[in-house]
C-alpha cells in the first residue's frame, strides 16, 4: 500500500516538473527572437538636421534625438 503512495507522489512530481519547464519555453522564445537595430539616425533638436554622429554639423548642437529605420 506504501508503494502507491509513491507511484502516486513521484506521478505528480514528474506532472509539475513538466507544466514548469512547458512555461519556460515561450519566455525563452520571447528573448530569443531580439533583432538588432542598426540603421540609427539622429535629429537635431535645435535646427531639425538628420545625422549620424555625436553632434549636428549644421549648427553643433548635442540635442538629438533618435530615429530608427524601418
Amino acid at each position: 500500500m506504501v508503494w502507491l503512495y509513491v507511484v502516486i507522489g513521484l506521478i505528480v512530481i514528474i506532472a509539475i516538473l513538466l507544466l514548469v519547464k512547458s512555461e519556460s519555453r515561450p519566455l525563452k522564445r520571447k528573448f530569443a527572437s531580439t533583432e538588432l537595430i542598426t540603421d540609427v539616425t539622429y535629429v537635431c533638436m535645435h535646427c531639425g538636421q538628420t545625422f549620424k554622429g555625436s553632434s549636428c554639423p549644421k549648427c553643433g548642437s548635442d540635442r538629438k534625438r533618435i530615429e530608427f529605420g524601418q
